[in-house]
């Protein structure tokens, strides 16, 4: 557990963090995301596990437009690509899943068609909660949404990712 994440129940400050150390390495990563279904059908792709957290790409389908011209993405799709970030983030640094339980997003501006990049910020690992941040850019690198991920990691998949 990163319990040097929290010092006294306060959070350290990014300069007092701890390097974290990713539990998997980024083709198992990779290969566990590619068995959720969910996430294989958007298309969603894990790039990257970076120091704190991880980063996710999302292609465009017109399949994922939320209006009728299909000229702009789904919220729901965003609100996805959030917590399939925070949680694979989560994934990377304790090798196994966990249930999200309390999630924000908020929208920043809307999606036009191009692929979407995201990257997921382990805030928090306890004993029971971890507290995940996640941001979602456009291809023009422009911040379209933002959003906390609260997971149950006392109900942590008991079977690892390896």
């Amino acid at each position: 557990r990163h319990s040097a994440l929290v010092q006294g129940g306060k959070p350290l400050s990014e300069a007092q963090r701890p390097a974290l150390v990713p539990a998997i390495t980024l083709a198992q990563l990779q290969h566990y995301s590619s068995r959720i279904p969910f996430n294989t059908a958007l298309g969603i792709q894990v790039t990257t596990i970076e120091t704190d957290g991880v980063c996710l790409l999302l292609p465009w389908q017109d399949m994922l437009g939320g209006s009728r011209s299909r000229d702009h993405m789904h919220g729901g799709v965003i609100a996805t690509l959030i917590d399939a970030t925070c949680g694979l983030t989560l994934v990377a640094f304790t090798g196994r899943g966990a249930p999200t339980i309390d999630m924000r997003v908020d929208f920043h501006r809307g999606v036009t068609p191009g692929e979407l990049r995201s990257r997921g910020k382990l805030l928090r690992l306890g004993r029971t909660l971890a507290v995940l941040d996640g941001e979602v850019h456009d291809s023009a690198n422009k911040l379209v949404a933002s959003g906390r991920a609260v997971f149950s990691v006392g109900h942590q998949d008991p079977t690892p990712v390896l």
